[in-house]
């Protein structure tokens, strides 16, 4: 009797102990925003030029801009330079430095900051829609404190980044042109234009060209922003060949970043009162890694899991009403439908969080994780049975 009674106070913590730990799998990281709009937290630097990203800050175009498409599509490649500061070397996402794109898995090129590293992300004819397989890592930009110079290159065939001048690493990837760009989506600094991927820093300079500049250049541009201490001066002497879009932080007090490049119509961005956490979020809908239902592997990756983490439910489930040995039909229906209601209010709680999202094929993956496990259930139940009418009976033999 006392086994007996240890046995079930063991089962009953394991089931509550995965059930404590499914939860806090599918509702991590806990970022939960009610209501979606929240203050755009986003301030000018009053000290020399340029603006500081606080948490949940973002500026972003007025509109898509057709024009930057248009001119980099018809150039010679792509230079990203940034003068900027990261305040935390412990931000992942990639937290969005700079962003071309329109979701968390949508983009024509990203400069982000994943831990200490710098990672780059540019959609070419070679890569996906989400300028990775291959993405472009540099480790170890952000370990230390204070502005950096960090300049992108791509020429179509090699990929550079330049750190405070040096050449930190290149790469013959990604390949291809920029012939599958979107030029819908928005230019974003500091977050995604979906709001939920934020970066925290500071951004003096920021300047786009339609071409890949030279090491000689790149080393001038630095020694030129070191002199001069980020102020105005960072435009004198520039390379003015090529550039599409440039932005020194100037303005002090508006709402408006001009585009300084000198080139019409100008591509000014925008500090909005408020950020939206996903503009593009829709309940029970497709998340972005999930778009079109690519066959991917990490489409295949998730659904795998979410069906392998459900089945244990589904066994628990099963045997909570306790109408298995008399009503099995009745335990599989009610143990369907709690299932049902337990995914659908795990997804209701995930449309209102940054880093999540509520996808109806979630919900699908889910239920059959959940009904294998009341097969599993059904089986437990009648293999139960036979343990219990061989332990009172003992074996059956023919004589």
């Amino acid at each position: 009797m006392r086994s007996e009674l240890i046995r079930s106070s063991m089962f009953r913590f394991i089931k509550t102990s995965y059930l404590v730990v499914l939860m806090l799998l599918l509702l991590w990281p806990f970022d939960f925003i009610f209501p979606f709009q929240q203050d755009n937290h986003v301030e000018w630097m009053a000290d020399s030029n340029g603006v500081a990203f606080l948490p949940r800050g973002q500026i972003l175009s007025e509109s898509s801009p057709v024009r930057l498409h248009q001119t980099l599509l018809a150039g010679r490649g792509l230079t990203l330079e940034a003068w900027l500061a990261s305040e935390d070397k412990d931000q992942h996402g990639p937290a969005r430095i700079v962003s071309y794109s329109l979701n968390p898995s949508l983009r024509n090129f990203m400069l982000g900051q994943e831990g200490s590293d710098l990672v780059v992300r540019l959609r070419t004819t070679q890569t996906n829609l989400n300028g990775t397989d291959p993405e472009f890592v540099v480790e170890n930009v952000f370990l230390k404190t204070g502005f950096q110079h960090i300049v992108v290159t791509y020429n179509f065939l090699e990929q550079r980044v330049y750190v405070d001048g040096e050449l930190r690493r290149k790469a013959d990837i990604p390949g291809g042109g920029f012939d599958n760009w979107d030029p819908s989506y928005p230019l974003v600094l500091g977050n995604e234009a979906t709001g939920n991927r934020e970066w925290l820093g500071k951004i003096s300079l920021l300047a786009i060209y339609d071409h890949p500049l030279s090491e000689q250049e790149v080393r001038q541009h630095y020694l030129m922003g070191r002199t001069s201490g980020l102020t105005g001066a960072l435009n004198e002497g520039r390379v003015s060949s090529g550039l599409t879009a440039f932005y020194l932080f100037d303005a002090q007090h508006s709402t408006v970043v001009r585009d300084q490049s000198g080139v019409a119509p100008p591509l000014n961005l925008y500090i909005p009162e408020h950020v939206a956490a996903d503009q593009n979020k829709r309940y029970l809908g497709a998340a972005p890694d999930y778009e079109s239902f690519r066959m991917n592997a990490n489409f295949l990756k998730d659904v795998v899991l979410n069906i392998l983490a459900f089945i244990p439910l589904g066994v628990i489930f099963y045997g909570l009403f306790g109408l298995p040995e008399k009503s099995p039909s009745k335990a599989v229906v009610f143990s369907l439908m709690l299932g049902l209601l337990f995914t659908i209010g795990i997804e209701s709680l995930q449309f209102y969080m940054k880093s999540r999202f509520s996808s109806l094929i979630d919900v699908m993956s889910n239920m059959a994780g959940t009904s294998l496990g009341i097969v599993v259930g059904i089986f437990e139940v009648r293999f139960r049975k036979f343990l219990l009418h061989f332990k009172i009976n003992g074996p059956c033999l023919d004589r």
